[in-house]
């Protein structure tokens, strides 16, 4: 719809509901004309008001001026009639809605009237309040059982806030349109962000020390997932590749093989402290230890008590236990690497086995998030960390970032690598070897 300032605010200000202050001056001011101050007039108001004429016959019945419904403000300003129904053409249509409902100042003007001296558009006015209102960026600050979202437009700004249940949380992703949805990457954030996916949306997962430098105010669950939702629509900060179903399968393979190491280690640890108190020094090393035990039990010569002895074959039976848990594990992941394609392209690298293979492919993935290999070093915290300032380039140590299993994984078959070179002349080894020359087994891995 096309007015000119005068007149759009002329018929703008008639939809004013009581009580219209200093509406008087205000029309003073920009129309002076005597028939827009008629139109901000209600009907059957005024002093020629011929209800008041009526009332003032009887001085005991006071005086209601009635105003005026919202249709026949639309009819008489806009000439827009909205009283009867389009589908039926019967029933009268009632009209619950003031000046600030967008639905309402969108039916206002929808009118086809043009005016000669135009020079504001209005449908493109509420079109822009209708882009500024659209939520395009959600973040979602996720928990055991208390979730908090906040909804952001195109421009950051907060819109909408609010508290689910766990239960609630896809059903409110079901029934959102389309957007983009920011996760923390944190424990359950792939599972969560596979089941946004599904309701139709792009969903991102931050690191976490990138959405701590965005949160303001004191921490609380709102002003974490408002500081997830500004984090995600930074370009610079990159986001962290969410996990598929079988990546996870095998990462719980990983983490229960590493608690059974962590657990027999520390088995170990508690037989040779218990057998010192006796007098016995045991070697290092998980065979050496089996190897004493039996001994032990079957020598009657040791000096151990009776008690003792039964205490011993009991630990021994747990570090058997802990010992065939090792080996399952060890069976399914080889089994995986052989049987998944990215694993078996990385067993052809000098150095990685089936264990640095699957553990590679549960933390990079097809690699299709990385632009480079690179990427990928910084990412396992395996490139120099620098401290740079006024030009001067300063280099450190690596940086040590990321994934330290599968960093110490990676370290561990370099030294593989590195011990077998001495003996070999191919390319690699002849370039192993002359870096352990100049720069020492140490400095080089």
């Amino acid at each position: 719809m096309f007015l000119s300032p005068l007149d759009f605010v002329s018929k703008l200000a008639a939809l004013v509901p009581p009580p219209r202050l200093n509406i008087t001056r205000f029309y003073g001011v920009l129309a002076p004309n005597s028939h827009v101050r008629a139109e901000v007039t209600a009907s059957q108001r005024g002093k020629n008001s011929p209800r008041l004429a009526e009332y003032l016959g009887d001085s005991d019945k006071p005086y209601h001026a009635s105003s005026m419904s919202w249709a026949q403000r639309l009819k008489r300003v806009f000439n827009i009639d909205i009283t009867q129904c389009e589908v039926c053409a019967k029933f009268n249509v009632k009209i619950i809605a003031c000046i600030t409902a967008r639905d309402c100042t969108a039916q206002a003007f929808s009118s086809q009237i043009r005016h000669p001296s135009a020079m504001i558009e209005f449908e493109l006015t509420i079109k822009q309040e209708k882009t500024k209102m659209k939520i395009t960026t959600i973040g979602l600050d996720i928990a055991k059982r208390v979730f908090h979202v906040v909804c952001c437009n195109k421009e950051g700004r907060l819109l909408k806030k609010k508290m689910l249940k766990r239960a609630e949380v896809l059903a409110f992703f079901h029934s959102h349109p389309q957007c983009l949805v920011a996760i923390e990457s944190c424990a359950t954030s792939s599972y969560w962000a596979r089941e946004i996916q599904g309701c139709g949306h792009e969903v991102k997962l931050i690191p976490p020390q990138h959405v701590k430098a965005f949160l303001v105010g004191n921490k609380n669950d709102c002003n974490d997932a408002l500081a997830i939702a500004i984090a995600a629509r930074q370009p610079h900060i990159r986001a962290v590749g969410i996990k598929s179903v079988e990546q996870q399968d095998n990462q719980a393979q990983h983490k229960a093989r590493a608690l059974a190491v962590g657990q027999r280690t520390a088995l170990c640890n508690q037989i040779r402290g218990l057998v010192a108190e006796y007098g016995i020094c045991v070697p290092q090393g998980v065979h050496k230890l089996h190897k004493h035990i039996s001994i032990w039990l079957e020598d009657s010569n040791q000096q151990l008590s009776a008690q003792f002895e039964a205490l011993l074959l009991q630990l021994n039976e747990q570090l058997q236990t802990l010992d065939s848990s090792i080996e399952v594990y060890d069976k399914a992941i080889m089994q995986y690497a052989k049987n998944n394609a990215i694993c078996q392209r990385l067993l052809s690298v000098p150095g990685i086995g089936p264990m640095i293979s699957s553990a590679y492919f549960n933390e990079v993935g097809n690699g299709r998030a990385y632009r480079k290999g690179r990427n990928v070093s910084a990412s396992l915290g395996l490139v120099p960390k620098q401290h740079s300032s006024g030009g001067k380039d300063v280099l450190l140590g690596i940086s040590k970032k990321g994934n330290c299993y599968l960093r110490c994984l990676l370290v561990k078959g370099a030294k593989a690598v590195v011990s077998r070179a001495k003996s070999k002349d191919d390319k690699l080894s002849l370039w192993i070897n002359h870096l352990v020359c100049t720069r020492g087994i140490i400095g080089h891995v």
